[in-house]
């Protein structure tokens, strides 16, 4: 960009032009996206939005011009080459209801955050919820947090955990408890997988003074349109798991190829739907990216994108690809993270721990 006062002009508009998605204002985010990509051509997340929202534009009669309305005939339903495609908007319309997040999860969330609400506030919100309440009693009294005798009561189980495991607890438990079971994808490498990434999304983005607890959320959420996709458009998702041929590498080349979009600009419509913080929409957004298109302000949602690439460096499979195992580098993970897995074991025990949270969240999910 040219000077700080143009991102400053970029940030903004991108922020209205997440709202325009939110409200599926199709005709204002061609505005806005167009706005922001002539100011900024490089810029990823408005290229998508504009991308997605000039296809939806014509499948409602509007030309691919900002603002102008168009009176030619409605547009093919079918992504070329493919006769079983679903646009982004039918999908997005179908999975809304899937809404992972409820009321008092919700308010409890928003208190977590509160540094005014008192951790007897905090318990009286969780005991009205069941599955909130064993779920944190649980984890409470596991091997990686119980210290010397049982913990017997929810207060004692939140000072055990603390508020950022809670938290975590919290959006891990809804989001698997309201997914339906896949179709295509292997639904413990899935969770499992994006546990993995969850997690070290937080570690990577505290280790740059990142600490508002929306990296854990980024990532356990960053593949959720994928579980979209395999919900209501599974033949197509078992169309893209299998395809193959030069520039079909990366699974979002293969998902516009045969749905027009990818599960990340279809997970971001999902998580501004849920009214999901603006900065987590933004990062979901950006699963498709390369690191070199970061821009040094963007600590969380390049802490997404470095997570997934180091889980999968490892060997872990995010249940619809075979894993990437390859040479670990500070490019991907930086120090301080590194130094964080060695104290707790090196990544041996990292996958130990992810596993015993997966089994808690699980069965809380299942109650």
């Amino acid at each position: 960009m040219a000077d700080e006062y143009t991102e400053v002009a970029v940030r903004a508009m991108m922020d209205q032009v997440i709202a325009a998605v939110a409200a599926a204002e199709w005709p204002r985010v061609l505005t806005l996206a167009g706005a922001v990509l002539a100011l900024d051509p490089g810029h990823h997340q408005a290229a998508v939005f504009h991308r997605t929202a000039t296809r939806l534009g014509r499948l409602a009669g509007t030309s691919s011009a900002p603002g102008a309305v168009a009176a030619a005939a409605p547009a093919p339903q079918t992504a070329p080459g493919c006769t079983h495609s679903h646009e982004l908007e039918q999908v997005v319309t179908s999975s809304v209801e899937l809404s992972p997040f409820s009321p008092v999860a919700t308010r409890l969330l928003r208190m977590l955050d509160d540094e005014a609400a008192s951790s007897d506030q905090i318990a009286r919100l969780i005991a009205t919820d069941a599955v909130l309440t064993a779920g944190i009693m649980s984890m409470a009294n596991s091997a990686f947090y119980r210290r010397g005798g049982p913990i017997r009561t929810l207060r004692d189980g939140l000072v055990a955990l603390g508020s950022r495991e809670i938290r975590s607890l919290v959006v891990a438990t809804c989001l698997m408890g309201s997914m339906p079971h896949t179709n295509v994808i292997d639904h413990r490498s899935f969770w499992r997988f994006s546990l993995a990434v969850a997690v070290l999304s937080d570690l990577i983005a505290r280790s740059q003074r990142l600490a508002n607890g929306e990296a854990f959320t980024a990532g356990v959420m960053h593949s959720v349109g994928l579980l979209a996709m395999d919900a209501y458009c599974p033949t197509g998702l078992r169309t893209v798991a299998d395809m193959t041929g030069a520039g079909l590498r990366r699974i979002h080349d293969r998902e516009v190829e045969v749905f027009g979009f990818t599960d990340a600009d279809l997970g971001a419509r999902l998580s501004a739907q849920w009214h999901l913080p603006d900065q987590v929409v933004r990062a979901i957004s950006c699963g498709g990216r390369r690191l070199d298109e970061f821009t040094p302000e963007e600590v969380l949602e390049s802490a997404v994108v470095r997570a997934r690439i180091f889980a999968r460096a490892q060997g872990l499979s995010d249940g619809i690809e075979q894993s990437e195992p390859r040479e670990i580098t500070d490019e991907w993970l930086q120090a301080p993270v590194n130094r964080t897995l060695e104290t707790i074991g090196g990544w041996d025990a990292f996958l130990g721990r992810i596993d015993a949270f997966f089994a808690t969240t699980e069965s809380n999910a299942q109650r």
